[in-house]
């Protein structure tokens, strides 16, 4: 998995939980990512990502996107002789969705 790809899909699916969220708990009483009062709070994302790669052999080459003992990426079995791998920090500010009952 390319790293814009996990990214994407991680944010997506944040601000599809907090929607879910507000919708189950809303008739409850309950409020996620309440509206302040003059306006609605970016929050952040952090990411800490270890990212690998690798080349030679018979392999092509490969990413691999790896979080947390979890991984995912583009990866074959091959006599690689070459592999390098980094880590990422870095935040991404969002403005999740605002409790629909609070909307101006």
């Amino acid at each position: 998995m390319e790293l814009k790809d996990f990214v994407a899909k991680t944010i997506a699916e944040i601000v599809q939980g907090v929607r879910e969220a507000q919708q189950t708990v809303g008739p409850l009483g309950a409020v996620v990512n309440p509206r302040l009062l003059h306006g609605v709070e970016s929050q952040s994302i952090d990411f800490d990502v270890q990212v690998s790669t690798s080349e030679g052999g018979k392999m092509k080459g490969g990413l691999g996107v790896f979080v947390g003992g979890f991984g995912a990426g583009a990866q074959s079995q091959s006599d690689s002789k070459e592999a390098s791998a980094g880590r990422i920090r870095f935040t991404v500010k969002v403005q999740l969705p605002a409790h629909p009952e609070q909307k101006k």
